[in-house]
């Protein structure tokens, strides 16, 4: 693997930026992906010029594949609960105005796996999550947080812009013929006092449930 990292650092290198931790991926000689930190650190001379430069470098190939076990849902490739919860708290720690909320159930997906098999199941649950993915923003957390309960944390959030999101992805979700109740809070509160906003979003789902039960 030297061979590779010499390689690649000659390339490049110079665009390490100099005492900051930077991760590279680099495929060894079996064509495996491996993943280092690489700390680039200057070396002076007497006059205290930069004359050359150390790279410190670090195989962390096996510790992000436990960062990815911890924070991803193995299904669907998603945020899981974990992950969710821990952005919970940078939340409430922090001065973030506003903070918007969606909870989504999947409305049949028991019946799917009691009629149809857990395969089938798993299919629903991929197929909802790329419907997630692509109605959401990159910044926005979308999370798994339960076997058919999803979630969605949305910075600089506004009611308007939640609803126009939701519509759209409700729009998916028939085209794809799945069905799924949605519900939205939304906070202005600083600190964010988030038992709240989730009792809120979650209430407004079930009440979309019970009134789909009654039609």
């Amino acid at each position: 693997m030297n061979k590779e990292i010499s390689s690649f650092l000659r390339s490049e290198g110079e665009k390490i930026l100099v005492n900051e931790e930077t991760q590279i991926k680099v495929e060894d000689e079996n064509g495996c992906l491996k993943k280092f930190s690489v700390l680039k650190s200057p070396v002076k001379n007497e006059k205290g010029n930069n004359v050359s430069f150390n790279f410190f470098i670090q195989d962390v190939t096996e510790i992000k594949k436990l960062e990815s076990l911890s924070f991803y849902d193995s299904l669907t490739g998603l945020y899981n609960r974990n992950f969710f919860e821990e952005e919970v708290k940078r939340v409430e720690s922090g001065r973030f105005n506003p903070i918007g909320l969606i909870i989504c159930d999947l409305d049949n997906l028991k019946s799917i796996n009691d009629s149809f098999g857990h395969k089938e199941g798993d299919s629903l649950l991929i197929a909802f999550s790329k419907i997630l993915k692509a109605s959401f923003r990159k910044s926005d957390i979308i999370s798994r947080i339960g076997g058919d309960e999803f979630a969605v944390l949305l910075f600089d959030a506004t009611k308007a812009s939640m609803k126009s999101k939701i519509r759209h992805l409700q729009e998916a979700c028939r085209f794809n013929n799945i069905s799924v109740s949605v519900g939205l809070s939304i906070s202005d509160n600083i600190p964010v006092v988030f038992p709240s906003l989730f009792a809120k979003a979650d209430e407004a789902m079930y009440e979309e449930k019970k009134s789909k039960r009654r039609q």
